[in-house]
C-alpha cells in the first residue's frame, strides 16, 4: 500500500467558495461540517492521510481523478463519489477544467446507508442542483441584503434532501447515461452554434470517434443526428408558444437556411413548420 504526505496545491486561476458549520449554525446541528464548490483550472490537488469527515464529492463539469492507496476512480460530470472518514485519499484535476461541489459529514453521527469502509462511486442526478443550492445558501448567509430565514430553511431542507437521497439509493442510470445526459444538456445551451463533431466531443472530454460510439450505442444516432433532433424539438416548442417568424425560429436553433430547416423539420415531425404551428394552435 502506497502512502503520501498531506498535500494542498491549487492554482491562482481556481475559484472556490465554502460554508463551514461555524458560518451556518443550522448545518452544524444537522451534521454538516462543510459544503462548498470549486471551478478548478490548471492545478488542483488535495491529498489527505486520515480525513476526519465523510466526503460526498459531486462532479458538475469536466473530469477529475480520486486516488486511494489501492485504487483510482475517474470522476466525470454527473458522478458522485463517497469517501468515508479515515480513508486515505487524494484528488487531482484530470482535464482543463473541473467543476465540483461537496458536502462533508460529521462521522460522529449515523448516516443511513453510508458504507463504513471503502469508496463508492455512482451516477447522480443531483450534481448541478447541489451546486446551485450551495451558491444560493452562500448568498443568503454571507450578504445581509439576501438574509431571508424562510429562504434559508428551504435551501437547508433541499440540501438535506439531496444528501439523504444520495445516501439512501443507488443511481437508476449508468455512468455512461449520465455522461450523455450532461452532453445533451450542454448542447441544448447552444443550439444556435455551428457545431462540428470535434467541438461536441470536447464537451465531455473524449475523442470524436469515442463520441460516435457512445451516441450510436446509447442513443441510436450519430452526434450530428442527435444535435438535429434537439434543434427540431426546441423549434417545436418555439412554434407552439412564440410568435416568432419561422425564419427567426430556424435561426434560433442553428439553421441559417430556411429551406434546409423546413426540410429537416418535416422529415422528423411529418409536417412543415407552418402546418405544425397551425395544428398546435388550432
Amino acid at each position: 500500500m502506497k502512502e503520501w504526505p498531506e498535500l494542498c496545491e491549487i492554482s491562482n486561476r481556481c475559484k472556490q467558495q465554502m460554508l463551514d458549520k461555524g458560518d451556518q449554525p443550522t448545518l452544524a446541528t444537522l451534521g454538516y461540517i462543510q459544503v462548498g464548490y470549486c471551478d478548478a483550472v490548471e492545478k488542483f490537488s488535495f491529498y489527505r492521510q486520515n480525513p476526519d469527515f465523510h466526503m460526498m464529492l459531486f462532479t458538475t463539469h469536466g473530469a477529475g481523478i480520486l486516488n486511494t492507496p489501492d485504487e483510482s476512480f475517474h470522476l466525470e460530470a454527473g458522478s458522485l463519489i463517497i469517501v468515508p472518514a479515515g480513508q486515505m485519499n487524494g484528488f487531482d484535476l484530470n482535464c482543463d477544467h473541473w467543476s465540483i461541489a461537496w458536502v462533508m459529514l460529521d462521522p460522529k453521527l449515523k448516516w443511513p446507508s453510508l458504507k463504513k469502509s471503502g469508496v463508492y462511486l455512482q451516477a447522480t442526478n443531483y450534481a448541478g442542483v447541489l451546486r446551485h443550492n450551495i451558491e444560493s445558501l452562500l448568498l443568503n448567509t454571507q450578504y445581509s441584503q439576501f438574509d431571508d430565514p424562510l429562504l434559508e430553511k428551504m435551501l437547508v431542507d433541499q440540501l438535506q434532501h439531496i444528501v439523504e437521497q444520495s445516501l439512501h439509493r443507488k443511481a437508476q442510470v449508468s455512468a455512461v447515461q449520465m455522461r450523455l445526459q450532461h452532453f445533451t444538456y450542454l448542447l441544448s445551451q447552444q443550439l444556435h452554434k455551428n457545431w462540428n463533431v470535434e467541438q461536441m466531443a470536447a464537451l465531455i472530454f473524449c475523442s470524436p470517434a469515442h463520441l460516435y460510439r457512445l451516441t450510436n450505442q446509447w442513443l441510436g444516432k450519430s452526434p450530428m443526428q442527435h444535435l438535429q433532433a434537439l434543434r427540431i424539438e426546441r423549434a417545436k416548442q418555439s412554434l407552439e408558444s412564440q410568435n416568432w417568424s419561422i425564419n427567426d425560429v430556424a435561426l434560433q436553433v442553428g439553421f441559417k437556411d430556411l429551406a434546409n430547416f423546413s426540410r429537416r423539420f418535416k422529415a422528423l415531425v411529418g409536417q412543415s413548420p407552418s402546418a405544425y404551428r397551425a395544428t398546435k394552435r388550432g
